[in-house]
């Protein structure tokens, strides 16, 4: 199973509130533990989005270095030392399956585009709590986007909100 992570899923897990148990920790380290490839565009866009939104809160460390925070710094790199399965995917915002993503998600929304981009591209899994431009309550937007890569890119990509994640990486050993 290979997989793009959204952002949101990142930061929550430095959220209590949202990473109850450490579920979301539990997921990140089995990622890392199977080895399993993270996808991200050639560009680094979602790179730099990874250390715009998370990389100052891992700099100022604490003395009470928390297990989430320690995991976050290996898996973006924070320490100098790059998570070693990456698979890197160039992004046509001219294609087909870019144009079939860009009439599901909202133009603004143009890193959350990329991403379902290399998730379809590469036949991985988009794991990601966004309700607001990527997933949806009664499930319609996902299909849509199922069906754009279904067509223009890739029939093995998916797209999981990370409790569904959490328990997909569990059953696979």
């Amino acid at each position: 199973m290979k997989v793009v992570l959204d952002t949101n899923v990142l930061e929550n897990m430095l959220n209590p509130e949202k990473n109850k148990n450490g579920y979301l920790t539990g997921m990140v380290s089995k990622i890392i533990q199977d080895k399993r490839t993270l996808c991200l565009d050639e560009g680094q866009r979602i790179d730099k989005e990874y250390f715009k939104r998370l990389g100052q809160t891992l700099h100022n460390k604490k003395p009470t270095e928390t297990i989430a925070r320690q995991i976050l710094g290996f898996f973006i790199a924070l320490n100098g030392v790059p998570y070693p399965h990456k698979e890197r995917r160039k992004v046509d915002k001219t294609d087909d399956l870019m144009k079939c993503i860009g009439r599901q998600i909202p133009i603004e929304e143009d890193l959350d585009r990329v991403m379902v981009y290399v998730a379809a591209r590469t036949g991985a899994t988009l794991v990601t709590d966004d309700y607001d431009h990527i997933l949806s309550d009664d499930g319609t937007r996902e299909e849509r986007l199922k069906k754009c890569a279904q067509t223009y890119g890739s029939k093995d990509f998916d797209l999981m909100d990370s409790r569904s994640a959490k328990s997909t990486l569990d059953k696979l050993t």
